[in-house]
């Protein structure tokens, strides 16, 4: 349910939000397969397979997406994450695992372990900035791993590992192209009785996009003002998590 690019003869790479649902005229990066649009309301919109699906379209593991896009996981096991609760209560944890993770670190002025910035997440301990760092590191990590790969397949002449290893890096590009392109916004959403907020990236201008957050809420809690000072903090460059990626983005291939 991961794959959401399919390949147009005529217009190259295709984004499912740029796809009609049902069966589509797109075939699968990998397989060449044709493709199905899947655009439910309650599974996030994916290409499915018209037949069997390929291989590497049907992994589960080393996918190559953008971390903390597709799903927000630090793949902490249940052990691994009371263990890092337990450190953070100052109780006996297991700091050799916890450090294995780089959860913590071992401070030489203090003499102490620490909590490093990916381990004070799970917590809402970092703020925004912070954040930005930690993603715009496990971004680029990412990217390079695609790209060891993809040489390691040339240097070993697996034909089948290099077609899937340059089709891998071609999506995560993709996907990370498409980000940068894409406004960062929070806007305040003010009910009758209470006020939240909301964060998303949208490639629209931001008038549009709030006519849309308030027809989608107006069935559940009612009509809805977002007061005009909250609109878009940062577009595009502007952004904490862009201004770092941009110029990495800017030297790739």
């Amino acid at each position: 349910m991961w794959l959401n690019y399919g390949v147009s003869d005529e217009r190259g790479l295709v984004h499912i939000s740029d796809t009609p649902r049902g069966r589509s005229d797109l075939h699968c990066p990998y397989c060449h397969t044709i493709l199905i649009a899947k655009k439910g309301h309650v599974l996030a919109h994916h290409f499915a397979h018209d037949g069997p699906t390929c291989n590497p379209a049907n992994r589960t593991t080393e996918l190559p997406i953008l971390p903390f896009f597709h799903s927000f996981t630090l793949h902490l096991t249940p052990k691994l994450l009371g263990q890092l609760q337990a450190f953070k209560d100052g109780r006996r944890s297991a700091t050799h695992w916890l450090q294995q993770e780089h959860l913590i670190r071992y401070n030489e002025f203090t003499q102490r372990h620490e909590l490093t910035k990916l381990g004070q997440i799970p917590f809402g301990m970092l703020s925004v900035n912070l954040f930005s760092q930690v993603h715009d590191a496990r971004l680029a990590d990412r990217h390079d791993q695609l790209d060891w790969w993809l040489h390691k397949a040339w240097k070993e002449g697996n034909p089948v590992a290099r077609a899937d290893a340059e089709t891998d890096l071609m999506l995560y590009r993709a996907q990370w192209q498409r980000v940068l392109q894409c406004a960062l916004y929070v806007v305040a959403i003010q009910t009758e009785t209470d006020q939240f907020y909301k964060v998303g990236m949208t490639s629209r201008p931001i008038e549009e996009r709030i006519l849309e957050i308030q027809a989608s809420l107006m069935p559940h809690i009612g009509a809805v003002s977002m007061p005009a000072d909250m609109l878009p903090f940062c577009q595009n460059d502007q952004s904490p998590v862009c201004a770092s990626v941009c110029p990495l983005f800017a030297r790739m291939p």
